[in-house]
């Protein structure tokens, strides 16, 4: 038996660990230890608890910084706004990370957006695996790669973040007597890189002899418009985007029958926004079943459920809420699978690009040849690899 250590250190909500948890368990069915490191326990504790895997608390800044750019431009700059610019910040957090593998001692990390957690391995020779979708694993180059296409030459702006990363990384690595580093890359050095994504959604763009795996534990739905009564438009929005209650309102004006998972809605747009064609729920739904019969796909791009929709033939509306998600948006749009209404746009017109989706036939067609192109790689076959990797590692 052996022990695994799944980190998550950066970024929010729960797709960095409740896609990968089919996995966890099934590896846990195996007889290895899998203990879960999560940097918002409250988001996900329920559920790596039903999983039947131990749970503990990733450390997490929990401070913001002054005089940082606002609008990231590559991977350093977004570790900057988590301690990586602020050396006593920088300091707590890997003593925390080299106590809890102090208490746990793995003998395998797998690290979904956890560069800390992978230094930490990369110290103790643990064999490591950083997993996640384009973003979370960037191409590994110096200085980082630009995240934003379109924003000019900004190549010696990445250098000098990448230069203010590593000198705090440095700082506190001659503290606590480990190696420096010359790049922000190296944080990630000797690791394996297990891409859950498709080229056409990566954020980086396609990567040539990249290990493209498709999604974790997904099973492409079958498309079946002729039900009758099958909701023709699935949604999953929150009302803290700026365009969901207008998207509530189109989908009334547009009365076909729609299916919307909307967690913090509350009681009186609930009420004002549901109908006999509008169902609403706070609940989460079968993402599944919905994709069977959906004719159209709205959500803020998440990579996941996007993946999925296009992987059942259906386009999406995107209506994303940052730069990760605008990255799959734009995607989507290149692609001609979908729609992308932009975050800074006052006024969309949410009704009209429904109604583009649903009535002209290209978007459908393209979205229909995506998926009979492609065929996700079974999650079986991973997790064997995966468990050869661990047990092989640890012999040797």
């Amino acid at each position: 038996m052996s022990r695994i250590l799944y980190a998550w250190e950066v970024g929010d909500h729960n797709g960095h660990v409740v896609p990968y948890l089919p996995l966890l368990k099934a590896l846990r069915a195996r007889e290895h230890e899998v203990m879960v490191a999560a940097r918002d326990t409250g988001e996900v504790g329920a559920k790596v608890h039903a999983a039947g895997l131990a749970l503990a608390q990733a450390p997490v800044c929990l401070r913001t910084f002054a005089g940082l750019a606002a609008d990231s431009v590559d991977y350093s700059e977004i570790l900057q706004h988590h301690g990586y610019a602020h050396e006593p910040t920088l300091l707590g957090l890997a003593l925390g990370w080299r106590a809890l593998f102090d208490a746990f001692r793995p003998d395998l990390v797998i690290a979904n957006n956890a560069p800390l957690a992978l230094w930490t391995a990369q110290h103790r020779r643990i064999p490591r695996i950083r997993l996640g979708s384009g973003f979370n694993c960037p191409p590994l180059e110096a200085p980082m790669p630009e995240l934003r296409p379109g924003t000019g030459d900004t190549r010696e702006r990445r250098a000098a973040g990448d230069a203010r990363v590593v000198a705090t990384v440095n700082a506190i690595a001659a503290k606590i007597g480990e190696a420096p580093i010359a790049h922000v890359r190296d944080l990630f050095a000797g690791c394996d890189t297990w891409l859950f994504t498709l080229p056409e959604l990566d954020h980086y763009g396609a990567r040539s002899g990249a290990p493209y795996l498709g999604l974790p534990a997904f099973t492409p739905a079958r498309v079946d418009a002729t039900v009758p009564g099958a909701p023709q438009v699935f949604a999953y929005v929150r009302m803290d985007h700026p365009h969901t209650e207008q998207l509530l309102a189109a989908l009334q004006k547009l009365d076909r029958p729609a299916v919307v998972c909307c967690p913090d809605i509350d009681d009186e747009r609930l009420a004002g926004f549901s109908s006999a064609r509008v169902r609403i729920s706070r609940e989460p739904l079968d993402a599944r079943e919905a994709l069977a019969h959906a004719r159209v796909v709205v959500n803020h791009a998440g990579h996941n459920l996007t993946a999925e929709s296009l992987l059942s033939g259906v386009p999406v509306l995107a209506l994303p809420g940052h730069l990760e998600q605008d990255l799959v948006a734009l995607n989507v749009e290149r692609i001609g699978v979908g729609l992308r209404v932009p975050f800074s746009q006052r006024h969309p017109k949410l009704h009209a690009a429904l109604l583009r989706l649903l009535t002209e036939p290209e978007f459908r067609t393209r979205a229909l040849g995506f998926a009979a192109e492609r065929r996700p790689s079974s999650s079986e076959d991973f997790l064997e690899t995966l468990c050869n990797e661990c047990l092989q590692r640890k012999a040797a």
